[in-house]
């Protein structure tokens, strides 16, 4: 009997294209280096733009609020640079020290504006990795307001995948500092010495959260985004992920980083070359004195700064910075969105590699209401018993 499948794809095609179109789709790991592109739609780098654009809003109020009560300086835990990132105080320094000192030195901010924005990112990153999904698994390209509403329906499990893990980490720093002020008094201390080892297999608890969260933050997102999970079930997910096969994350991780990392050198040295050209060509005719309003904002180095400019000059040179900051924004918008397109194939192709799951199988809101609700139709049609089985028909 003929393929009736295999003989219209042949029929219908043209060469080679559409079997090397099958065998492409059907490999994953290749396509994580272009992943990239999923977010790269102007839809989804938008949504980026608006989450940056009212983070810099929110935290500007917040921090000139902190001005006026006498704060807004924030002491910096050590080591939180990159060469640092080997040091085994960075995780207590990051989950810990950080906070700590983002409370005590700009509290309006952290405590009133932190809550928002934290908020709208979890929203905001819920939308771009569902409208990935549905491209990459799908082939479908949803609108923007589509992904957002999808993700603002699921606010409590996207804050929750980022929220939950560091309240537990907290708890367990709280636990350790209550349970050191406890066993430092005579007596107490040798049963704190005892329990020692109880307290570094919590400790280790809170350093593989910290850590793990780190790598598999991400995709975590993209299961409450692709498979509608809820907090802990998307965070359960992430950990068993990086637990069963770790090379393989780390091989899809790798992959998915360089088209980012491309992405991002692309774009930030067009931003470099478009304000240099920019700056160059708006002051090829003005005097060296009055380019400097134009020229300081765009090209850093031009001057030593706008510091002696007179009035206009400096209200010219701030709404020259302005431009010039909403381009570098774009840039940042443009390397979000694209991280995110990119995790979330990173989670359908290792989501495939640990439980065989399809990337097309997606959760589509309504879908398990309507195929139980065509069930129960199912067993109210004459002809079939209440319990769904056939009746035989009368003699």
């Amino acid at each position: 009997m003929t393929d009736t499948k295999q003989t219209d794809r042949v029929v219908a095609g043209t060469g080679a294209a559409p079997a090397f179109e099958d065998w492409w789709a059907s490999l994953l790991w290749p396509r994580l280096v272009t992943a990239v592109v999923l977010g790269l739609r102007p839809g989804r780098v938008g949504l980026a733009f608006v989450g940056l654009a009212a983070t810099s809003v929110l935290l500007g109020f917040g921090l000139q609020f902190d001005r006026w009560i006498g704060r807004g300086t924030i002491d910096v835990p050590t080591p939180m640079s990159v060469a640092a990132a080997l040091d085994p105080v960075w995780v207590w320094s990051v989950a810990v020290d950080l906070p700590l000192a983002l409370v005590r030195g700009v509290p309006i901010t952290t405590l009133l504006m932190g809550p928002c924005v934290l908020v709208l990112w979890a929203v905001l990153l819920g939308a771009i990795s569902r409208l990935a999904a549905l491209e990459f698994a799908l082939g479908q390209f949803g609108a923007w307001h589509e992904g957002l509403n999808f993700a603002a329906a699921r606010a409590r499990s996207l804050v929750g995948v980022a929220l939950g893990p560091a309240i537990l980490v907290w708890g367990v720093a709280l636990l350790l500092a209550v349970g050191g002020w406890v066993g430092q008094w005579p007596g107490l201390n040798v049963l704190a010495a005892l329990l020692l080892g109880l307290a570094m297999l919590v400790g280790l608890f809170a350093v593989v959260v910290v850590a793990g969260m780190a790598i598999v933050h991400g995709l975590c997102v993209a299961a409450v985004a692709a498979d509608g999970a809820d907090a802990i079930d998307a965070v359960q997910r992430g950990f068993a992920y990086l637990f069963t096969r770790p090379l393989r994350l780390l091989f899809y991780l790798v992959l998915a980083g360089v088209g980012v990392v491309l992405v991002g050198v692309v774009a930030a040295w067009l931003l470099a070359s478009t304000l240099d050209f920019t700056s160059r060509g708006i002051t090829a005719f003005m005097g060296p004195e009055r380019a400097r309003p134009f020229a300081w904002p765009l090209r850093l180095g031009y001057s030593a700064g706008a510091d002696d400019l007179g009035t206009l000059a400096t209200a010219t040179a701030r709404i020259v910075g302005f431009w010039a900051g909403v381009a570098g924004m774009l840039v940042q918008a443009i390397i979000v969105s694209g991280a995110m397109g990119a995790a979330t194939a990173v989670y359908l192709a290792i989501r495939k590699a640990c439980d065989g799951q399809d990337p097309a199988d997606l959760y589509l809101p309504g879908a398990m209401e309507a195929a139980m609700a065509d069930a129960a139709a199912a067993r109210l049609t004459p002809g079939t018993a209440s319990a769904g089985g056939p009746i035989e028909a009368d003699a």
